[in-house]
């Protein structure tokens, strides 16, 4: 449990009480039922119990989703030497496009599945930005340049231009992704 949430309780567990001892004597002197002043603290000490429980929730959940996406920069970026190849043509517009793996003829050639293997990382994130595992803001800090680099980058709109005209739907959600980070 975190200082703040272990603080929240410590805080509406005295207030509770206080508030308790403040109604009892209120209760004794109209000499109503004990019960029903029990029932009501009860049902008090939930409604705190659930509030900050909700609150310990939201704190979790957003450690998850930074989690998540210390892990995905992580794969993207350290994990995948093809993709570090990928970008660094992009940047320095050297990318090139071959047909079959026999063909490769330097560092800044790629097939089509390795070219397949780094621009599938974009759509997956953008399905994570729609279903709000990832935050937009965050997304463009960490990917923001790559994308909007790579999708700009001829060779890839090319690629995507030809493999659309047989399957209309490959790399929407890496489009939709550009379009919202575009700056």
């Amino acid at each position: 449990m975190s200082v703040f949430m272990l603080a929240a309780w410590t805080f509406v567990s005295i207030f509770s009480f206080i508030l308790s001892l403040v109604v009892y004597s209120i209760i004794k002197r109209t000499k109503a039922r004990l019960a029903e002043f029990i029932s009501e603290c009860t049902l008090l000490l939930v409604l705190a119990t659930l509030i900050i429980g909700s609150i310990q929730l939201d704190v979790q959940d957003k450690r998850n989703k930074a989690d998540f996406l210390l892990d995905l920069k992580d794969s993207f970026y350290n994990s995948n030497a093809t993709n570090r190849q990928v970008m660094e043509a992009i940047d320095y517009g050297d990318l090139k496009l071959v047909e079959r793996r026999f063909q490769k003829s330097g560092f800044d050639t790629f097939t089509d599945y390795e070219l397949d293997e780094y621009l599938i990382n974009f759509d997956y994130i953008n399905i994570y930005v729609d279903q709000g595992v990832l935050d937009l803001k965050q997304t463009d800090q960490i990917f923001g340049w790559y994308v909007r680099s790579a999708w700009a980058n001829p060779v890839i709109q090319n690629y995507i231009k030809k493999i659309r005209r047989t399957e209309p739907t490959v790399y929407i959600n890496f489009e939709a992704l550009a379009k919202r980070l575009k700056r």
